[in-house]
């Protein structure tokens, strides 16, 4: 698995680097996977041969017939189809860059990188010479005065730079940084009034995400196994080169030169549309499918022409990040209304796909090469899937920059749901909540009538809860304390501002373009919609619990939601955790234990996916010599914040029992059954009254550094099962 000190460095850096994989006259910018060789496979006579290696951008200045000259004949061999010194054909420079190579031209390749490669895909010394000035004229042509640093220089990455560390604290020092600085009140105190939910919302609005900073590395220009550990999928060349098709070659061509001479958002949107119609993906003989490798080099292609596109647009004057917040949408249009296509590599790479991209026998040996595989050491589906997780995240997140509403009919919540899972060893849960945030309150959201639709939708409450909280174990108490209270926040803008609408509007307030606002403000099921996220707010916050279900109460009133409310009292404690002691073992007959390890306070840690070995406390008790066989008991009290008849769960799958005021209430030795996500004893009730304290005893066996995963419920449903909040347990 990738370091999660640095997600995206390459996973192949072990591989030696390969002969050219693809037919591009630069270095460093093979397509996608790095094509590249080892120095000494560039031959010594044509690069003898071949100009001086100095970067053309600090050549003299041609005049206007030699500038017109070498940019005729450059892009003549850019185009050329080739036969490498492997008599295999490898297409043109064309195939997998954009129309005329000025990512390339404005990105520090040298002379000496144009003959490296050029010699390789079998171009002639002559027409090196004329390919290395090409790029001088290119250069001079867009006015390229300081040449972008090609492994520091990331196309389009926020700020120009990323927080480092691992990923929790990169995560975090996006919180303290450029999170808090554009959203001060959701990091704030608990917003309280209609007034700071609007301060909020438009502070999150007016945000940037082509301008913040983030802890996410995005995909460098070209990666390119001639510099040790650079194999990679993780840029933006395409993997497998689009060849235009014979009969439309002249047509494709055509679209190319009119896209050039006037690049507007129109003419590239034509070039996209032409992709699939005009070029087919590249085969090796033999080979008969092109599978998933053909659609997600396309896509990636695709995602080449829009990035061009903004650099071009940015070189001409004519684009700047600080003011386009939204520049994907002026390129939307018929035929083109998914065109997130950088999103849609992260969908790919999340296998959100009809053809998931799993396995290495399925890859074209185009693109196996590419990635340093050699006769004896082939490429292996674990190599596919590391390459995976290293595209998914930033690929993602460049395509939220450039569409923050991912309203182009992207998978945005598995986006958002998977930049805090912990299941590839990563942990960005305040990403996280800025991102479901700042693509819910964005104006691609707003519906007419003066209805402000945003406000009405919190991402079906994936975006706070189990992921990013569980994600917070990584780190600090104080830092998961942070996210709980900017989660919460959020729920308090969302009511607040949908409690208002639906005071002007009336239910009217929902019927918008949004087919979730209904079902999201008056579901029933606490799992989903808004209830979901008042829920969960409750327990993040115990205390302020009171002020979010009256919030919401009278939101469900005005909107007419038929069906039970949350509870309309709510006795909030003080309450700090529990008192869980450690021991090397507990008897699971006698309940007689081993030699104890230690002891500390905790809260309830909701973690129903069992999230071993994780957590804040994790480091201590591996210091302390907690095992996976080894055991906890739990004390203290706990205090009922309603009446009612109690139901109570395990929501991990360690062994235990539990006793609330010395009755038995859950047993993992008795029949059990899911409720509400958690193991339950069905049947079994204890009715305690709203502001009543109750002993609470858990002994749990083969505990490994599981948190302490007890869930609550009311029989009834008032109370709808989740984790108990820290304000309501006491230690011993």
């Amino acid at each position: 698995m990738s370091n999660p000190s640095r997600p995206f460095a390459d996973p192949h850096a072990r591989r030696r680097p390969i002969a050219a994989a693809c037919s591009l006259a630069l270095a460093l910018a093979g397509c996608g996977g790095g094509s590249g060789s080892t120095p000494s496979s560039a031959g010594g006579g044509a690069v003898a041969s071949a100009p001086p290696a100095s970067s053309p951008a600090s050549s003299a200045a041609l005049s206007a017939d030699q500038l017109a000259q070498a940019l005729s004949a450059g892009v003549k061999i850019w185009r050329q189809q080739r036969i490498d010194l492997n008599g295999e054909n490898k297409g043109a420079c064309a195939n997998c860059h954009s129309a005329d190579g000025i990512e390339l031209a404005i990105w520090n390749f040298t002379g000496d990188d144009v003959v490296r490669r050029a010699h390789l895909d079998g171009v002639s010394a002559a027409d090196q010479a004329t390919l290395v000035t090409y790029f001088v004229a290119m250069r001079q042509k867009y006015n390229v005065v300081k040449l972008r640093d090609v492994e520091t220089d990331h196309p389009f990455q926020p700020g120009g730079t990323w927080y480092t560390g691992s990923s929790d604290e990169r995560d975090l020092a996006f919180a303290n940084g450029s999170f808090k600085q554009a959203a001060p009140t959701l990091l704030g105190p608990p917003i309280a009034t209609l007034a700071d939910a609007q301060r909020a919302i438009q502070e999150i609005r007016a945000s940037n995400p082509l301008q913040l900073k983030v802890g996410i590395e995005l995909p460098q220009i070209s990666r390119d196994c001639v510099r040790p550990g650079e194999c990679s999928l993780n840029d933006w060349m395409s993997d497998l080169p689009r060849f235009p098709k014979p009969e439309m070659e002249a047509q494709w061509f055509a679209l190319n030169d009119a896209y050039i001479a006037n690049p507007t958002d129109e003419n590239l949107r034509g070039l996209l549309l032409a992709v699939d119609t005009m070029t087919t993906p590249w085969l090796q003989p033999g080979e008969t499918t092109i599978g998933p490798a053909g659609s997600f080099g396309t896509t990636k292609f695709k995602s080449m022409q829009v990035l061009q596109h903004f650099v071009r647009r940015e070189q001409l004057g004519l684009f700047s990040p600080a003011d386009n917040v939204d520049p994907i949408a002026s390129i939307n249009g018929p035929g083109l209304e998914r065109s997130n296509f950088p999103f849609l590599v992260g969908d790919a790479a999340f296998d959100k796909t009809d053809q998931p991209l799993d396995k290495a026998s399925e890859l074209p040996a185009f693109v196996r090469t590419s990635l340093g595989e050699t006769p004896t050491n082939p490429l292996t589906d674990q190599d596919v899937a590391e390459q995976k997780i290293a595209l998914r995240t930033p690929w993602w997140w460049a395509g939220f920059m450039f569409d923050p509403s991912l309203s182009t009919g992207t998978n945005g919540e598995y986006f958002i749901g998977n930049l805090s899972n912990p299941e590839d060893g990563e942990g960005y849960a305040f990403h996280q909540l800025y991102a479901g945030a700042r693509s819910a309150v964005d104006p691609g959201y707003r519906a007419v009538r003066g209805i402000d639709n945003s406000a009405t939708r919190l991402p079906q409450g994936l975006s706070i809860g189990g992921g990013g909280d569980s994600a917070m174990l990584f780190v600090t108490a104080d830092a998961r304390l942070m996210y709980r209270r900017a989660a919460v926040n959020w729920v308090r803008m969302h009511l607040l501002l949908l409690q208002d609408q639906l005071t002007q509007f009336g239910p009217t307030a929902l019927s918008s373009t949004d087919v979730q606002s209904s079902g999201y403000v008056c579901s029933s099921d606490y799992g989903h919609g808004l209830p979901a996220a008042v829920m969960t707010a409750a327990t993040f916050d115990g205390a302020g619990a009171p002020v979010v279900f009256g919030l919401y109460n009278k939101v469900r009133a005005l909107a007419g939601c038929p069906g039970q409310p949350a509870p309309a009292t709510w006795v909030a404690g003080n309450g700090t955790g529990l008192t869980v002691q450690w021991f090397a073992s507990i008897d699971l007959a006698t309940s007689k234990t081993g030699a104890s390890l230690g002891q500390r306070v905790e809260p309830i840690e909701w973690m129903p996916r069992q999230d071993v070995e994780r957590g804040y406390f994790r480091d201590y008790l591996a210091s302390i010599g907690v095992a996976g066989n080894a055991g906890s008991r739990t004390t203290g009290t706990i205090e009922a914040p309603i009446s009612g008849d109690y139901i109570f769960g395990e929501g991990s799958l360690s062994q235990g029992r539990l006793w609330i005021n010395g009755q038995l209430v859950y047993s993992s030795e008795n029949p059990t059954s899911s409720f509400g996500g958690v193991n339950v004893n069905p049947g079994v009730t204890l009715h305690l009254d709203a502001g009543q304290k109750a002993t609470f005893l858990l002994e749990r066996y083969n505990v490994a550094f599981n948190g302490i995963s007890v869930g609550w419920a009311t029989a009834d449903g008032t109370l709808p099962m989740n984790s108990i909040p820290t304000t309501q347990l006491f230690p011993q």
